[in-house]
């Protein structure tokens, strides 16, 4: 009885898939909700906001792939009304919001204590 080969499969590059609209809505009271991840092998470019225009205590908690949104070293705080905020008697730059995230980034719920809309909207696509 001999060796015998086995034939090793290659790997092949996947078709590009297309753009992904990602449109997130959430109303509710619970703190540290996880609104978002990109997906492996995506990335994600958009916007994100709350309704809660009169104060900087509720926003959003971004982490970075592999990151712990609760310690003290890994999340990114944002705090953004960009489509609520024209609307209002705030205004906030064209800038405010917006997101760049990789795969396995994610994006939560920061300090909701009343029951406020959490918006992010944007489009995924291939990495």
């Amino acid at each position: 009885m001999g060796l015998t080969s086995t034939p090793i499969a290659t790997q092949t590059t996947g078709a590009a898939q297309p753009d992904k609209t990602i449109s997130i809505r959430h109303y509710g009271s619970s703190n540290d909700v996880l609104l978002y991840t990109v997906p492996v092998g995506k990335k994600f470019t958009g916007r994100c906001g709350t309704n809660a225009i009169s104060s900087q205590a509720y926003g959003f908690t971004i982490t970075k792939s592999g990151g712990v949104y609760n310690s003290a070293n890994d999340p990114v705080y944002m705090f953004s009304y960009y489509f609520d905020g024209a609307n209002y008697n705030y205004r906030h730059p064209m800038s405010e919001g917006t997101l760049n995230l990789h795969a396995g980034d994610t994006v939560r719920v920061l300090n909701n204590s009343s029951n406020l809309e959490w918006k992010i909207l944007g489009v995924e696509s291939d990495a």
